[in-house]
């Protein structure tokens, strides 16, 4: 893929339901080249539209935080997590191959320095895609049945993490609520860096002269119940929006227990969940019983 352009890849990190595929498939549409059609995951009612996730790079997250005894909805702490450079390789190999420019995964706000060797920050451009901690929490509920705690817990995590995994790469941060209100600015910013490069960590500045206040208000529309931590974190992200210079402050407060907190209500949903599904098994084979006596 060496065409002189300084950029060779564009990795999109962002917690889920925060944009992550909107992004991938308006990039997709302003011309980057994105995985063949039969390597990315299919639409779904939670995403109709598409997930433009390449099914093997998710395939090679999920091994890497399975080998931490995780998955995307009990991040494991950082220092557990380690590489799986055989699997890793064929994903990178198959994607370079193919000339693939954009790839999507919010597991990468977890795993990507694991795969620094095959995303170097000399040729990789990163978008930092983020979405109210409330609106996220609201979506993963309706969606997989989280709490609206627990839904905060995961943004906060992940939206550290994110952040501090990019800390190495050039980066654009991009608001959810921008890109739907300003696409073709958000489009026109990132072709313009993917063209030219960039240094550095910047933001996209459609929302430079708004208050922080009047962000907050405007995302958060209906929903007013927002805990601390992630209220402080997605302050300081507005806050960086609208100042670059200055950069998103994550409070050590909480950080001690997030993870263990995510471990413990993410093995009881799943618990839950596999419950939920035997019951529902049970039923299905007693309802069949039931039939065959008359």
């Amino acid at each position: 893929m060496d065409d002189g352009r300084k950029f060779q890849r564009l990795l999109i990190l962002g917690m889920h339901r925060s944009g992550t595929s909107a992004m991938a498939r308006i990039l997709g549409e302003a011309g980057l080249r994105l995985s063949p059609d039969e390597h990315l995951m299919p639409a779904a009612d939670s995403n109709p539209d598409g997930h433009f996730e390449d099914l093997r790079l998710v395939a090679a997250n999920d091994i890497i935080l399975s080998g931490a005894g995780a998955n995307w909805f009990t991040p494991p702490d950082p220092a557990r997590m380690s590489g799986w450079d055989s699997v890793q390789r064929r994903c990178a190999e198959a994607l370079d191959r193919e000339e693939v420019e954009v790839l999507k995964d919010p597991r990468l706000c977890l795993t990507l320095p694991c795969w620094g060797v095959f995303f170097p920050p000399a040729t990789t451009l990163i978008i930092n895609i983020v979405r109210d901690p409330i609106a996220v929490a609201s979506s993963l509920e309706r969606r997989d049945g989280f709490a609206l705690s627990f839904g905060q817990l995961l943004w906060s995590i992940y939206v550290r993490s994110q952040f501090e995994v990019s800390k190495m790469y050039p980066s654009i941060t991009v608001l959810q609520s921008d890109l739907r209100n300003s696409q073709e600015q958000v489009v026109a910013a990132i072709h313009a860096a993917w063209e030219s490069g960039l240094k550095r960590s910047t933001a996209f500045q459609a929302t430079r002269n708004t208050q922080v206040e009047k962000l907050i208000s405007e995302e958060r529309g209906a929903h007013h119940y927002q805990m601390e931590f992630a209220e402080e974190t997605w302050r300081s992200i507005l806050t960086f929006v609208q100042n670059p210079s200055r950069p998103v402050h994550f409070s050590d407060k909480y950080a001690a227990d997030f993870y263990r907190t995510t471990e413990y209500i993410g093995n009881l949903w799943q618990i839950a969940t596999e419950t939920r599904g035997a019951l529902v098994e049970a039923t299905t084979q007693l309802e069949e019983l039931r039939m065959q006596l008359g």
